[in-house]
């Protein structure tokens, strides 16, 4: 049995829209916090009375790495990427007790997943994601191990 609503493509439009509507010099340093880029699909579900529709011009998207790009640009695409690659690789390859390998995982997996959703914001999975950054690039934490945790944890 075929799922059609599983086999639905719902993001591609976005990044076509998105790229459609910014010039060269914007995809490089984004249009800044209050940036918006106009959208034809939400207008014309607005334009058809369609509910659950956003506005046409958008200020946020749903895929992360657009709303990046959006506000800050390849430049801030590429400072988020300079400090969240190297954390992975410290805290799955570096580190010598879990704390600091999940948290090499759950930056992959955020790495990863910004392709289709996870756009940035103050919320608890991104205060999460900066926590795990912590964990994996601080030398101090990636050198203890399993046991001294332990320790640490039945002294407290």
């Amino acid at each position: 049995i075929e799922n059609k609503s599983l086999n639905t493509d719902t993001r591609t439009f976005l990044f076509v829209e998105m790229f459609s509507d910014m010039s060269e010099q914007e995809q490089i340093i984004g249009r800044g916090a209050l940036g918006k880029y106009y959208s034809p699909y939400f207008d014309n579900l607005k334009e058809l009375d369609i509910e659950g529709g956003d506005a046409a011009d958008r200020s946020i998207s749903e895929v992360g790495y657009l709303q990046i790009i959006l506000k800050g640009g390849y430049i801030m695409l590429g400072l988020y990427l300079f400090i969240l690659i190297p954390a992975v690789y410290l805290g799955i390859f570096k580190s010598n007790n879990m704390i600091g390998r999940m948290s090499g995982y759950i930056i992959l997996h955020y790495i990863i997943m910004m392709t289709l959703i996870y756009p940035p914001g103050y919320k608890l999975s991104f205060i999460i994601l900066w926590i795990a950054v912590g964990a994996s690039i601080s030398p101090n934490i990636r050198a203890l191990r399993d046991t001294d945790i332990v320790k640490i944890k039945n002294y407290a």
